[in-house]
């Protein structure tokens, strides 16, 4: 992947990162198709904005508690839920929370970004402000 920095939205951008296949959690996966370093941007949940839930509706939820749908399109919509995920979004932009190594699959917490599993790995290195201090 020298010739390109970073994944993107579109499947042709992702394609070379990560790729759909099943997954033991539930139906299909998003994998990792290289390693893939911690806290990298992985690319941004791509789609129409919708009013309804639905299967591959995310919905992001802002301070002000107005939500706005996105009914994904491109493979990032294959994410499935791990109470120990490896990636998060902020907003619509999926980011790594660890190194994934190629033929890994790729998961989030669907509870988002106030779950404290999401955040407070003892394991963590670093932890996020939101932790407090390690320990």
């Amino acid at each position: 992947m020298d010739d390109i920095e970073q994944p993107g939205s579109t499947d042709e951008e992702l394609i070379g990162w990560v790729y759909q296949a099943p997954s033991a959690i539930h139906g299909q996966g998003l994998f990792a198709d290289i390693d893939l370093e911690k806290d990298l941007y992985l690319g941004t949940y791509d789609g129409p904005q919708v009013q309804e839930d639905d299967v591959y509706v995310l919905w992001v939820t802002y301070e002000d508690d107005s939500a706005v749908g996105r009914d994904g399109l491109n493979l990032l919509r294959y994410l499935n839920h791990s109470d120990t995920p490896n990636a998060f979004f902020d907003g619509f932009d999926l980011y790594l929370l660890s190194t994934v190594m190629a033929g890994e699959e790729i998961t989030i917490n669907y509870n988002g970004h106030d779950s404290d599993e999401l955040f407070c790995f003892e394991e963590q290195e670093e932890p996020w402000p939101e932790c407090g201090a390690a320990g």
